[in-house]
């Protein structure tokens, strides 16, 4: 029997504080199969800057999602965020990390 629980976060890529070249997708695994919730993306990812990062989000399967920039990210610095998902309840505040992709 699954435990009752709000969606928690199992694994990110990149990994948090991570630097690297430009990841060709952003994912988030959680720990229980989830459901999106509303109009806002599972997954955004903005620059250093702020501005939002065009790109789709797609299920990857019933625990993980995919974001995929259109373009590929520049150098910099990026904060990607998790929310919008729930099992039995709503996901209780956002998963907030950052990487950084090198030239």
């Amino acid at each position: 029997i699954q435990a009752w629980r709000d969606p928690l976060v199992a694994a990110v890529t990149p990994a948090p504080d991570s630097s690297g070249p430009a990841p060709d997708a952003i994912t988030v695994e959680f720990t229980i199969s989830v459901q999106p919730v509303g109009s806002e993306p599972v997954i955004a990812v903005a620059g250093a800057d702020g501005a939002p990062v065009a790109g789709t989000v797609a299920r990857s399967s019933g625990n993980a999602f995919v974001f995929t920039p259109d373009a590929p990210l520049a150098p910099g610095v990026y904060t990607a965020t998790t929310f919008n998902v729930t099992q039995t309840t709503s996901m209780v505040r956002p998963f907030v990390w950052s990487f950084t992709v090198e030239e």
